[in-house]
């Protein structure tokens, strides 16, 4: 006797066996397609993938960008979600991390929100890369620059030129000391991954 074909239909989905964070703000938001691929080409489909990304995202306060409001990476869902779901190997990437700079935040207070965000991944994850400020490309703008960037990006920010550039670079200083912490990989943006836009990779890079 013969066993009836399966019909594909009816066929299970296969699980993922693998998971992927993706924690950031408009450069995971513009990117996402490319990240989720390039990660299934090195380690399979599908993917669990989970992400807190949004334009403006702020690792630690609501944000406001265009009309749309979003709660800091640390208050939102995902991380219920992902104590939820069941034990997969997992792998995050931590980016975007400076938003909170024009908002007002002190390195510290940065710092601290990243830190509990590396303290939350650090016990379910395998892997995790870290990308520092491209500090390359933001020591390259001019005040005036700064200030086009800031009232086109953050209308509502107050953060002068003077005070944004040091702040970075501790920032980028408390990120690095955190990455090394937590065995973090960490990455440094290239100058040429960059245009005229100091914040958001171009579309090439």
């Amino acid at each position: 006797m013969f066993e009836p074909a399966a019909n594909p239909a009816e066929s299970p989905s296969p699980s993922p066996a693998r998971r992927i964070v993706f924690l950031g703000a408009s450069n995971v938001v513009r990117a996402i397609s490319t990240l989720v691929e390039t990660a299934e080409l090195i380690w399979g489909a599908p993917l669990d993938v989970l992400a807190a990304c949004g334009h403006g995202r702020s690792y630690g306060r609501t944000s406001c960008v265009l009309g749309r409001s979003l709660p800091g990476i640390l208050q939102c869902g995902l991380w219920e979600d992902l104590q939820r779901r069941p034990a997969l190997p997992t792998a995050a990437l931590v980016t975007d991390i400076g938003n909170d700079i024009l908002y007002g935040a002190s390195a510290g207070q940065i710092a601290e929100w990243v830190e509990q965000c590396l303290v939350r991944l650090r016990g379910v994850c395998d892997r995790i890369v870290v990308t520092e400020l491209p500090l390359a490309r933001i020591e390259s703008v001019t005040s005036w620059q700064y200030r086009a960037i800031r009232w086109l990006l953050f209308p509502k920010s107050r953060v002068t030129f003077a005070d944004a550039m040091p702040r970075s670079r501790e920032v980028n200083a408390r990120v690095t000391e955190l990455a090394a912490h937590y065995r973090a990989v960490l990455r440094t943006p290239q100058l040429d991954w960059y245009g005229l836009d100091p914040i958001h990779l171009r579309r090439a890079a």
